[in-house]
C-alpha cells in the first residue's frame, strides 16, 4: 500500500476572488478524492501577498496537478450557431473564427474554449490572451507552479450539481455576481450575468443582528434558532425576482430566439454559501411565470464544510484522473 502511495499526484486546488483567497490539497484514490490537508482561506482583497502566503501553506510539488479559477470579470460567454454537418474534430477550430468575426478581434489574440454544444447552438468562453497570461504570470510569481487546467470561475459551480437533459434555467448566486445559465440536453448553451452578492446580503444580517457573517456561512442553526434572520434575508431578496426574470428573458430570446420561459421544463437555484439556498428559491417561487418551476440544484456529491468554490475546483482537478465517485473530507 506504501509503493502505491508513491504514484500518486496531488491536486492543489487554488481559489482566488476579489472578496477571499482559497485553496487545499487533495488526492485520489480508487475514485475516491480525499482531502490531505486543511482548507486555508484568506477573507478580503486578493492581494498577491496573500497568494504567496496561501502558496507557502499548500507547499504544491511540481508533480502536482494545479487548478486555479479564472475571474468571471475577464471572460465572456459567446453563444454561436454552428452547421448541423459540422463534425466535432472542426468545432474549436469553427468556433475560435465565428467568435474572432463577431468580436472583431484578432483569433490568435484570444483564448477560446467550447463549454457547451447541442444541436446547431453551441457556448464558446473568451478570454483575451493578454489577461490570461497576466493572470497565470500572478500565479506564477507567487511561486505556485503552472497550472494545469484554469477553469471559468462560474464553472467550479457546475463541477457540483446535475444538468438534466430537459431545457432548463439555472440561476447561481455568488459572493460576487449572479449568473443567468441555459441549458438544453445536457450542455451549457448560454449565460448571462448580473450584479448581485450572496455575502453583501450577509453583511446586512450581520449588522442587523450583531452576528459574524463568517458564523452566518457556516450556520444553518442560527438560521433556525433567529426567526429573525429569515425575516430579513427575505425582505433583502424581495425585488430581485423581477430583475432577474428581465435578464432570464433576454437570455432566452438571445440564445434560443423563438421560445419563452414557457418552454423551460424546470429552473434550479443555487446559492454559495449553501445556507440561502431555500431563501432564494422561497422568493423566485413568487414569480407567476416562473411558479411550478422552481427548485434547488441536485448536488451531485454531499456537501461538506467546504466552501462550494472550492470543493468544485477540487472535484475538477480530481477528473484529470477520470471519473470521480465520491469526495469526502
Amino acid at each position: 500500500m506504501i509503493l502505491l502511495q508513491i504514484f500518486h499526484k496531488d491536486i492543489t486546488a487554488v481559489e482566488i476572488t476579489p472578496r477571499y483567497v482559497a485553496g487545499i490539497k487533495s488526492r485520489k484514490s480508487r475514485g475516491i478524492l480525499r482531502f490531505i490537508t486543511p482548507l486555508f482561506f484568506y477573507e478580503g482583497a486578493n492581494s498577491s501577498q496573500k497568494i504567496v502566503e496561501l502558496r507557502e501553506n499548500l507547499n504544491p510539488d511540481v508533480e502536482d496537478i494545479v487548478i486555479v479559477n479564472f475571474p468571471n470579470d475577464d471572460a465572456l460567454f459567446v453563444s454561436i450557431d454552428v452547421p448541423p454537418t459540422l463534425k466535432n474534430r472542426d468545432l474549436a477550430r469553427f468556433a475560435k473564427m465565428e467568435v474572432a468575426r463577431l468580436l472583431n478581434l484578432s483569433a490568435d489574440k484570444m483564448s477560446i474554449d467550447v463549454a457547451g454544444k447541442f444541436s446547431s447552438k453551441c457556448m464558446v468562453t473568451v478570454a483575451k490572451q493578454r489577461d490570461l497570461n497576466d493572470f497565470i504570470n500572478r500565479i506564477l510569481q507567487a511561486g505556485f507552479p503552472e497550472p494545469d487546467v484554469v477553469l471559468p470561475d462560474l464553472f467550479k459551480y457546475f463541477e457540483l450539481i446535475y444538468i438534466p437533459e430537459v431545457t432548463a434555467l439555472f440561476l447561481i448566486f455568488t459572493p460576487d455576481y449572479g449568473s443567468a445559465v441555459l441549458s438544453s440536453g445536457g450542455s451549457i448553451l448560454g449565460v448571462r450575468t448580473f450584479s448581485s452578492s450572496t455575502w453583501e446580503i450577509l453583511d446586512i444580517v450581520s449588522e442587523e443582528t450583531g452576528i459574524p457573517r463568517l458564523e452566518l456561512m457556516n450556520s444553518y442553526e442560527a438560521f433556525e434558532k433567529n426567526q429573525r434572520i429569515g425575516t430579513l434575508v427575505e425582505s433583502i431578496l424581495s425585488d430581485l425576482p423581477y430583475t432577474v426574470e428581465r435578464e432570464l428573458i433576454f437570455l432566452l430570446n438571445t440564445v434560443l430566439p423563438s421560445s419563452s420561459l414557457n418552454d423551460v421544463s424546470r429552473i434550479f437555484i443555487m446559492s454559495d454559501p449553501n445556507v440561502l439556498q431555500k431563501y432564494f428559491v422561497k422568493a423566485f417561487s413568487v414569480l407567476e411565470l416562473l411558479q411550478g418551476k422552481i427548485e434547488p440544484v441536485v448536488f451531485r456529491w454531499r456537501i461538506s464544510s467546504l466552501p462550494l468554490g472550492i470543493l468544485g475546483i477540487s472535484v475538477r482537478g480530481g477528473r484529470e484522473f477520470g471519473k470521480n465517485k465520491l469526495v469526502q473530507e
